[in-house]
């Protein structure tokens, strides 16, 4: 299992644009990539109304986890947050 702790940089957080991008890049892969805030809500990456619903924020520090099979899948996440 990849476990990847990180900030939120986006400026405007997990907004709609940034939130479509993340569940795009989960369905192609066909990974459910868990995200997780440090109040222990929890989305699958596959569900766009699931990750808007964390409410995520610049600042916000949330943890992916995915398959070990995913390292690319959760770099480019990463990247896209980060």
């Amino acid at each position: 299992m990849i476990r990847k702790e990180l900030v939120i940089r986006v400026p405007e957080g997990l907004h709609a644009r940034p939130a479509a991008e993340f569940v795009r890049l989960c369905q192609e892969s066909a990974v459910d990539v868990q995200v997780r805030r440090t109040d222990g809500k929890s989305a699958s990456g596959l569900s766009i109304l699931g990750i808007l619903t964390l409410g995520l924020r610049r600042g916000d520090i949330v943890v992916i986890e995915a398959p070990d099979s995913a390292e690319t899948l959760v770099e480019s996440l990463v990247s896209l947050l980060g």
